[in-house]
C-alpha cells in the first residue's frame, strides 16, 4: 500500500509545491488562496458553457432545468425527506483547474454552506462548556480567530489557551461565513475495497446553526456500521474517492450515483461495517492504544460502538471521526 509518511530526507528535498502535491495525493485536504481564486474565476465569469456552481445546481433541481454537462457524479442528500435524493456533478473543468489530485468536492460544495444562517448563542455556549464543537474543531477555530487578530494562541505559561477563553460566537460566525465543510468517512480506501472511500460532506457548524436533523444521512451511516446512528444537520453531500488505480497513482474523485446510496445491497455498503472495524483495529495496533475510541464527530458526542467481527466472536470498539 501507499506510503503515508514522509522521511526527513524526502521532506528536505521538496519544494513547497511538491510537499503540497504529496499531501494531496494521499488524501490530505488543502485549500489554498490560489484554489479559491481559481474557483471564483471559473464560476463567476460570464463565458458560455461555464460550469454551474453548487448553489446553481441545487436550485435548478427543483425547477428541473439542469443542463447536465460533463463531470464526476456525486450525491445530494437533502434533510427534507419530501425532496428527492439527486445525482449531481462535480464539473470536469473544475477538476482540471483544481486537480487532478485530491478530493475536490469540499472546495466545490463549500459555498452551499455559506447560507447566511447565524450561530445559535445558546448552542454555542453549551458546546464551549463541553469543550466539544460537534462536527468541527473548536480549537482550530479559536486558533484561527487569534491568528487573524495577531494574538498568541498560548497562555503566559506556554500552554494552549482554552477554546472557551479565545472564541466567541461572532468570531466563529466570521470564520465560517464563506462556508465550512467537514468530511465524515462512511468507509475509507483500503486494499479490500479497491482503495475506494465514500464520504459525507456536511456543514461543519450545522448543529450550531440549529439546522434540522438529516435522517437520511444518519440512516446511511448506520448501514455502514455506526450504531447508534450519528446525527447530521442540514443538507449533506456524499461522494467517492479512489486512492489508487491503474490509470492514476493519486487520490482523486470518482463517480457515485444516487442508486449507490439508496440500494442497501450495494457491495461497498454491505462491506463497510467490517472494513470500519478492521480500520479501527489497525489504528489501535499502530498507536498502541488497544480499544481506544476515535474522537467524536457529527453529533455522536463520543458514543462508543462495539461490532462483532468474524465467526470467532472477536469484537472491536470504535466510534465515528
Amino acid at each position: 500500500e501507499r506510503k503515508t509518511t514522509m522521511s526527513s530526507s524526502e521532506n528536505d528535498g521538496m519544494t513547497p509545491e511538491e510537499r503540497e502535491q504529496w499531501l494531496r495525493d494521499r488524501g490530505v485536504q488543502i485549500e489554498t488562496s490560489s484554489d479559491r481564486q481559481k474557483l471564483e474565476s471559473l464560476l463567476l465569469n460570464n463565458e458560455q458553457g461555464r460550469p454551474m456552481s453548487i448553489v446553481e445546481q441545487i436550485s435548478c433541481l427543483s425547477l428541473d432545468t439542469c443542463i447536465h454537462n460533463e463531470g464526476i457524479k456525486f450525491v445530494y442528500l437533502p434533510h427534507d425527506t419530501s425532496k428527492k435524493i439527486a445525482t449531481i456533478l462535480l464539473p470536469r473543468r473544475l477538476v482540471e483547474v483544481l486537480g487532478p489530485a485530491g478530493d475536490i468536492i469540499p472546495t466545490y460544495v463549500k459555498s452551499f454552506f455559506a447560507d447566511g444562517k447565524s450561530i445559535d448563542e445558546g448552542l454555542f455556549r453549551d458546546q464551549v462548556a463541553k469543550q466539544n464543537l460537534v462536527g468541527g474543531d473548536l480549537d482550530k477555530f479559536a486558533a484561527a480567530s487569534k491568528a487573524r487578530k495577531g494574538e498568541d494562541t498560548k497562555d503566559i505559561e506556554g500552554n494552549k489557551s482554552s477554546p472557551s477563553s479565545t472564541l466567541t460566537s461572532s468570531a466563529l460566525a466570521n470564520a465560517t461565513n464563506s462556508g465550512s465543510v467537514e468530511t465524515f468517512p462512511l468507509v475509507r480506501p483500503s486494499s479490500t475495497n479497491k482503495f475506494q472511500g465514500v464520504y459525507i460532506y456536511l456543514d461543519e457548524v450545522g448543529l450550531l446553526k440549529n439546522l434540522p436533523l438529516n435522517p437520511r444521512a444518519s440512516q446511511l451511516a448506520q448501514r455502514c456500521g455506526y450504531h447508534p446512528a450519528p446525527n447530521f444537520y442540514g443538507d449533506v453531500f456524499v461522494g467517492r474517492v479512489a486512492s489508487q488505480s491503474i490509470s492514476k497513482g493519486f487520490l482523486h474523485n470518482i463517480d457515485l450515483e444516487k442508486e449507490d446510496v439508496m440500494d442497501t445491497t450495494k457491495e461497498w455498503m454491505v462491506r463497510a461495517p467490517q472494513e470500519n472495524v478492521a480500520w479501527q483495529q489497525s489504528l489501535n495496533e499502530i498507536t498502541g492504544k488497544k480499544g481506544e475510541l476515535q474522537p467524536s464527530l457529527a453529533g455522536t458526542e463520543g458514543v462508543a460502538v462495539t461490532v462483532e467481527k468474524g465467526s470467532d466472536g472477536s469484537s472491536c470498539s470504535y466510534s465515528w471521526i
